[in-house]
């Protein structure tokens, strides 16, 4: 066994840095909760002042989507917005089930239905290549993208339109997504807890606070002029949607949050799924991280976003693993900290802090999800997703990043029938 003042200061820098990380979101659901008090108010305005409906090109990319394709196409039609004043371009990505027959016989019957088949030995090279190549076509001076498992309430379109047209330094306006299937088991429990708590804490509070959203990849509306200036998406990026996000935000406009544009989506159901899934959300946050770090890419106005990325998944994972390793030191008796204080109410604090921050989001949802039952699951996700996730972190430091602009590629979700719950 041995003592000595590194172990201390390790230890002690490790619990500041975790503390600054939680304070900061505790503060974002403050900032939430504020967002939220003044949201409805603020929609019925944007509301009442929207009153010619700009042409807005809806493109979707598909991708072997026979299960969930019709569900989508029947939300996109049954929008509340004028049908003269929108189009859906579906993006056939050399689908190889029965996506096509699906899109044909839909587009024949409603003329708002546009699919767009890739030729074979075309596509198969991502979502951002199909959306790049959407854009030749589409006709809108306003972009909005859905993934093809999307269910869009029917104002959604009209509140992101809404939101758009209040500002000139609006460039993009992202909606909420819940998770359609949150009812079938622990997994997807746990998802629709991150869910909401990430969109009311993270994006709610610092779109408030620092006038800053990030685009979640789907349920977005975008201005062409704005995409056309940048170039497109990044097809090298697995997090296309983060990428762009900061390309926006460098060029000094706003990426806004609206949260009462709600569309529904599935989320994984396997941890097998929901663990490819999000190895390829967080290599592809690497990539950018690495990118905009870059003397070719930095940039002072995207330094505070950066930061953000890395503190949340660098630094803090970094924090946590080492303080677990002192933990673990102490057991097995090799190392000892000898700093004093009380330690157990410290770490009792940030799980109590971790637990009131979900509960305080919840309920600022109106499909009942304050509950007792909700609190104790977000005790157990405590335990259990939230450690998942940091085991993902450190495991995705060690594999290759996928770069999709030198090989065909396309890392879909595989999504399966369902009913609305």
């Amino acid at each position: 066994m041995f003592q000595n003042a590194f172990i201390d200061i390790v230890f002690l820098v490790c619990l500041i840095i975790t503390w600054i990380v939680l304070l900061y979101h505790s503060s974002l659901v403050i900032m939430a909760y504020r967002f939220f008090m003044s949201g409805r108010q603020r929609l019925e305005e944007n509301l009442s002042n929207f009153k010619d409906p700009p042409f807005v090109s809806i493109m979707i990319p598909a991708s072997n989507e026979e299960n969930v394709i019709e569900s989508t196409m029947d939300s996109m039609i049954e929008l509340d917005y004028p049908s003269d004043r929108y189009e859906v371009l579906i993006i056939n990505d050399e689908s190889t089930d029965n996506t096509k027959q699906l899109l044909d016989s839909y587009a024949k019957s409603f003329k708002i239905i546009k699919p767009i088949h890739v030729p074979k030995g075309k596509g198969r090279k991502g979502k951002s290549f199909a959306l790049n190549q959407a854009m030749a076509v589409a006709k809108g001076d306003y972009i909005c993208i859905y993934d093809a498992d999307n269910n869009p309430e029917p104002t959604t379109l009209k509140y992101l339109m809404a939101e758009m047209l209040s500002d000139p330094k609006n460039a993009v306006v992202c909606g909420k997504v819940r998770t359609q299937n949150r009812k079938k088991n622990l997994l997807t429990k746990f998802i629709n807890l991150e869910f909401i708590s990430h969109q009311w804490m993270v994006q709610a509070g610092r779109w408030y606070k620092d006038k800053v959203a990030m685009i979640p990849g789907t349920n977005f509306v975008f201005k062409r002029e704005i995409l056309e200036k940048l170039g497109g998406w990044d097809e090298s990026a697995l997090t296309e949607d983060t990428e762009l996000t900061l390309r926006i935000l460098d060029m000094g406009y706003y990426v806004a949050f609206n949260p009462f544009a709600i569309t529904w989506e599935q989320e994984p159901e396997s941890w097998k799924v929901w663990q490819k899934q999000r190895m390829r959300w967080l290599k592809g946050n690497q990539y950018i991280v690495k990118k905009y770090l870059s003397r070719e890419h930095f940039s002072f106005k995207n330094i505070k976003q950066i930061f953000y990325m890395a503190s949340v998944y660098g630094i803090l994972l970094f924090t946590i693993v080492v303080s677990d390793i002192v933990f673990v030191l102490g057991v097995i008796n090799i190392a000892h900290v000898s700093v004093s204080g009380p330690l157990f109410l410290t770490w009792f604090m940030a799980l109590t802090l971790f637990v009131v921050s979900i509960a305080v989001t919840m309920s600022f949802e109106e499909t009942s999800e304050n509950t007792l039952k909700n609190i104790g699951l977000a005790i157990l996700m405590y335990f259990t997703y939230s450690q998942a996730w940091i085991f993902l972190n450190i495991k995705s430091f060690f594999e290759k990043t996928e770069q999709k602009g030198k090989q065909p590629f396309w890392d879909k979700t595989p999504r399966v029938k369902l009913r609305m719950l």
